[in-house]
C-alpha cells in the first residue's frame, strides 16, 4: 500500500513538471509567433515606405524628363533665367545652388522654374526670403508680363542704376561687385529690378483697384477712436504746439537796456537775422527751454548763450484740442487702406496659388 502511495506521489510530481514545462513551452511559442508576426509586419511597412519613396522619385524623374522633352516650355514667360546668367558667380555656388526646387505650371503651357539658388539668395536689399515669398513673387511677375502685358524696358532700369551710382559715388565695377556679394550677376540684378518694377506696376494698376475705403468706414473709425473703442496709433488729440523762430545776437551788439526793450517792446526785431521758423509740440520741448511753454503769440524771450544771446519769438500758438474728422480724414484713409491692402494681398496670393500648379521637387 505504501509503495502504491509513493508511486502516486511521484506520478503527480512528474505530471506537474510536465504541465509546467508545457506551459513554459506554450508561452515561448506564443512569444516567438508574436515576434515573427511583428517582423513580417515591419517588412511590409518597410516595403510600403520603400514603394512610396520609389514612386515619389519616379514622379520627380518623370517630371524632369518631361521638361527635357518639351520644346515649347520656357524657364519663365518673362525673361528671367538665372541659369543663363551664372557668369561672375562662384562656380561651386552656381553648381550646388542651381538645381531645380520648384516647377510652376501655368495656364498657357509654360513652366516657371525656381532653383534653390533663387530661394537661398537674399534679396538685393539684404532680406532673407521664404520659398513661399519667392513663389508668390514669380507668380505675380508672370501675371504682370503674360496676363497684363506689362513691359519694363532695359533703358528704364539702366537709368535707375545710373542714378544709384551717382547718388552713392559708385563705379560700374563697384555696382557689379555689390550684386556679386549677394550672389547675383549684373544681369541677375537687371532682371530682379525688372521683376520689382513689373510687380509694383501690377499691384498699383490692378490690385489696388480692389481696395476701396468708403466715407462711412472713415466716419465709423473716427467715432470709435473718440469713444476709445479701438486701439490705434492715431490720436484724436492735437497737443499744444508752438511755431517758433530764432535769432542770434553776437556779444556787444546790443546794450542790456536795448535787449530789455527787444524782449518787452519788440524793438529792433527787424534788425535780427531770423532763422527758418519751425513747429514744436509741448511734449518735445527740452527742460532747459521750458520757458517756451508759457509764451504766447508775438512773445519774445532773450537768453544768454555762448558768445552772445539767443532770441526766441512765438509766431503762432495752438492750444490742445480734439481733432475734427476733416483733420484726421487723410490719416484714417491711409490706415484703413493699409489694413485692406494686407487682406487683399492674402486673397490675391490664395487666388494665384489655386490657379497655378506648384510642384516641389
Amino acid at each position: 500500500m505504501k509503495k502504491v502511495s509513493a508511486c502516486l506521489v511521484v506520478l503527480c510530481m512528474v505530471s506537474t513538471i510536465v504541465y509546467a514545462s508545457d506551459q513554459s513551452l506554450a508561452k515561448k511559442t506564443d512569444t516567438l509567433q508574436k515576434q515573427v508576426v511583428k517582423q513580417e509586419s515591419q517588412k511590409i511597412d518597410d516595403s510600403s515606405q520603400s514603394k512610396k519613396e520609389k514612386n515619389r522619385k519616379y514622379k520627380k524623374e518623370k517630371i524632369r524628363e518631361e521638361q527635357k522633352s518639351k520644346k515649347d516650355v520656357v524657364q519663365l514667360a518673362c525673361p528671367i533665367s538665372y541659369s543663363k546668367h551664372a557668369d561672375g558667380l562662384p562656380r561651386d555656388v552656381w553648381l550646388s545652388g542651381n538645381s531645380i526646387a520648384y516647377l510652376i505650371y501655368t495656364t498657357t503651357n509654360e513652366v516657371i522654374v525656381i532653383t534653390w539658388l533663387d530661394i537661398n539668395r537674399k534679396t538685393l536689399d539684404g532680406r532673407v526670403k521664404s520659398p513661399e515669398e519667392e513663389i508668390f513673387n514669380r507668380l505675380m511677375y508672370f501675371e504682370a508680363c503674360s496676363v497684363y502685358k506689362i513691359t519694363i524696358p532695359d533703358d528704364a532700369i539702366m537709368k535707375d542704376f545710373d542714378a544709384i551710382k551717382a547718388e552713392n559715388g559708385l563705379s560700374q565695377a563697384q555696382l557689379e561687385q555689390l550684386f556679386k556679394d549677394q550672389l547675383y550677376s549684373f544681369q541677375d540684378g537687371i532682371e530682379q529690378r525688372r521683376m520689382m518694377y513689373a510687380i509694383s506696376t501690377l499691384l498699383g494698376q490692378f490690385v489696388a483697384g480692389r481696395i476701396i475705403v468708403t466715407q462711412e468706414e472713415i466716419k465709423k473709425y473716427y467715432d470709435d477712436l473718440l469713444k476709445g473703442i479701438i486701439a490705434s496709433h492715431l490720436s484724436t488729440i492735437e497737443k499744444e504746439s508752438f511755431k517758433i523762430k530764432r535769432a542770434f545776437i553776437p556779444e556787444g551788439t546790443f546794450t542790456d537796456e536795448e535787449l530789455l526793450e527787444l524782449a518787452e517792446k519788440q524793438f529792433y526785431i527787424g534788425l535780427l537775422d531770423w532763422k527758418t521758423p519751425y513747429w514744436i509740440a509741448v511734449d518735445e520741448i527740452a527742460d532747459e527751454k521750458s520757458f517756451i511753454k508759457t509764451m504766447r503769440k508775438d512773445d519774445i524771450y532773450v537768453e544768454k548763450s555762448n558768445g552772445g544771446h539767443d532770441v526766441f519769438m512765438v509766431m503762432k500758438h495752438v492750444p490742445e484740442r480734439v481733432k475734427s474728422l476733416e483733420d484726421m480724414n487723410k490719416s484714417i484713409v491711409q490706415l484703413l487702406t493699409e489694413e485692406k491692402q494686407k487682406s487683399v494681398m492674402e486673397e490675391y496670393k490664395k487666388e494665384l496659388f489655386s490657379r497655378y500648379t506648384v510642384v516641389e521637387l
